[in-house]
């Protein structure tokens, strides 16, 4: 088998994370199409909404509106608290998922190296803008690689493994909702 190398490792890391979180943002959508089953609303209609709804943060804040009024009250009071934890735990999980979304792998040869070395930069064209605004001076000694945080090939496999992690946290989560409901009398 042929090694990869670095640039191309860093590429196909970068979509093996993005597809792990599509996958949490489809979690996010059974937990919707859990809660509005009993409104009537059908799967269909849900998702067509659920996706026409361009931010993921959008999104969230509809679902956790939707799942935090569900499991108000006593009988789910541990069951929100677990939601609540989940929910702050994917709103940090989405700020991760942008630096991948936004970034660039680029390559860059050091002028004391001979070969070009790849980086994958969270928020490049935003980082390098930044950059390209400092003042002159600054601009002209400073080493846009060296002063910008760069993600590594594991980096980038370890964001894949939590985003992989919290879409098991929701399925469990929605799995304990639909005993609770049960156990309720919610669901007959």
């Amino acid at each position: 088998m042929v090694a990869l190398s670095n640039q191309d490792q860093l590429f196909l890391n970068v979509g093996k994370c993005l597809t792990a979180w599509n996958m949490v943002e489809e979690r996010v959508l059974n937990l919707l199409e859990y809660a509005h089953q009993r409104g009537g609303f059908g799967i269909a209609e849900i998702n067509v909404g659920y996706w026409a709804v361009v931010s993921f943060e959008a999104r969230l804040k509809w679902c956790n509106a939707v799942v935090s009024f569900r499991t108000r009250g006593d009988n789910y009071k541990e069951l929100a608290e677990t939601w609540n934890a989940l929910n702050n735990k994917l709103i940090a999980k989405a700020r991760k998922r942008a630096e991948i979304a936004h970034g660039s792998v680029i390559n860059v040869k050091p002028s004391s190296a001979s070969e070009f070395t790849s980086h994958f930069v969270p928020f490049y064209h935003k980082r390098r803008l930044e950059h390209t605004l400092q003042p002159h001076d600054t601009y002209v000694q400073s080493d846009f690689i060296k002063d910008t945080t760069t993600l590594r090939v594991s980096e980038i496999k370890a964001r894949t493994q939590s985003f992989k992690q919290v879409r098991q946290s929701l399925a469990e989560f929605q799995t304990a909702w639909i005993k609770k409901d049960i156990e309720t009398g919610f669901l007959e």
